[in-house]
């Protein structure tokens, strides 16, 4: 998030991180993850980052702050339907924490279909999911009313 948000908002990363760890992080973010491989090779970049390696206090006091409470998922109404996937394995995103999200978003009003792969780890939910996705996603754009797996509230 840091790397992303320092560019799309005009922040220096360098408010935030370290100077031993801008170098790291910038490395890492030009890591594309499509395949274990490619997970492996960021966790072994990943060590590379000192610790620690946010300057003290950065979270704590603006713009990070604010950043962090405006991008918080669920902090705001999403008015669209929104499509999830999460894989019951996931070592990485863990299923609770998904779930904690999609209980959000229904308690919010917002139309969900979760999806829960059964056995589907991180690097795989995407594969997993794709199709149903599609289907999900071309009904939207084909005018179908998005179904919704949230319980009344």
């Amino acid at each position: 998030s840091l790397w992303t948000w320092s560019r799309f908002y005009g922040i220096s990363i360098e408010t935030a991180a370290a100077p031993q760890a801008v170098r790291v992080i910038d490395g890492i973010a030009e890591d594309c993850v499509e395949t274990r491989d490619e997970v492996y090779r960021v966790a072994f970049d990943s060590l590379a980052v000192p610790a620690p390696f946010l300057v003290e206090g950065a979270m704590e006091r603006d713009p990070w702050k604010g950043l962090l409470e405006r991008n918080r998922p669920g902090g705001a109404r999403i008015v669209s339907p929104v499509y999830v996937a999460q894989g019951t394995e996931d070592d990485i995103v863990r299923p609770s924490v998904t779930a904690d999200f999609v209980t959000g978003l229904c308690r919010q009003g917002t139309a969900v279909r979760f999806e829960r792969l059964e056995g589907g780890g991180h690097m795989r939910a995407a594969r997993i999911s794709a199709s149903n996705a599609i289907t999900w996603m071309r009904d939207r754009f084909e005018g179908a009313k998005a179904p919704n797996d949230c319980p009344p509230f």
